[in-house]
């Protein structure tokens, strides 16, 4: 019997490769990172260990691969966007290999949705919500934009804050793209009073649909952006003031 050896391809070379150059500890990491997001809404954190995941495909940002490694695991469902051809493919290979994850055609059936081109996703009311009687089963998004700043940077010159501030110095977080029509106000759980949050490349529609989800709460989908290696959380508590966002009841 003849056994002959395969070349992987380069798409199979990068699936192989580590996701985390040390799992335990960059999980551990990326963990808290992620949490501190969550819990504090419109903060954006650097998630340094992004960085050591090489193995992550297009168009996957590094923040998106490092929440996937730390949050998905074989029991969560997942939907992806329409990314094309070879990438998709490449992507839920990924998925499968270091996850374990499965893939869903619907997204009101995933626990987690990555969202690689938001002005073609689906509105927030598509995704799992929830019950009143199992509020934690909605999905959470992991949703890529352009760019993102907190409100150190939205506050003062982009310019100058970009070169002062090294947790938000990361090229691939295009902070000079942002405008003012990008600008939102958030309050609530996390929040002392309020502050300004930016974020570059959602549809015209998002922020209508995060205030209007206020009125199911405890039900909602929580949203996790992502820029390069740049993340902020959007919990299903925040509000809007700017957008008619009521208070919790």
């Amino acid at each position: 019997m003849t056994f002959h050896a395969s070349i992987p391809t380069a798409q199979g070379r990068a699936m192989l490769q580590p996701a985390f150059a040390n799992p335990v500890q960059e999980s551990q990491r990326f963990f808290r990172v992620a949490l501190e997001a969550l819990s504090r809404p419109g903060h954006v954190a650097h998630a340094d260990c992004a960085h050591d995941s090489p193995g992550h495909p297009a168009p996957l940002h590094p923040a998106t691969a490092g929440l996937c490694l730390t949050l998905v695991d074989g029991n969560t469902p997942v939907w992806l966007d329409c990314i094309n051809g070879s990438d998709r493919d490449g992507v839920i290979g990924w998925l499968r290999f270091h996850c374990g994850c499965r893939i869903v055609d619907d997204p009101a059936a995933a626990a987690f949705a990555i969202i690689t081109d938001p002005d073609h996703m689906p509105r927030l009311e598509r995704f799992c919500q929830g019950t009143l009687r199992d509020p934690h089963l909605a999905a959470t998004l992991l949703i890529q934009v352009d760019a993102l700043a907190g409100e150190q940077v939205v506050e003062s010159n982009f310019m100058d804050a970009i070169s002062k501030t090294n947790s938000l110095n990361d090229m691939s977080n295009k902070l000079d793209t942002i405008s003012d029509s990008d600008i939102v106000t958030l309050a609530g759980p996390g929040v002392d009073g309020s502050i300004r949050f930016a974020a570059r490349g959602l549809p015209d529609w998002f922020w209508n649909d995060m205030a209007a989800q206020r009125t199911s709460y405890p039900q909602g989908v929580d949203i996790f952006l992502t820029a390069g290696s740049c993340l902020a959380g959007l919990p299903r508590s925040v509000r809007l003031p700017d957008h008619g966002g009521a208070p919790c009841t």
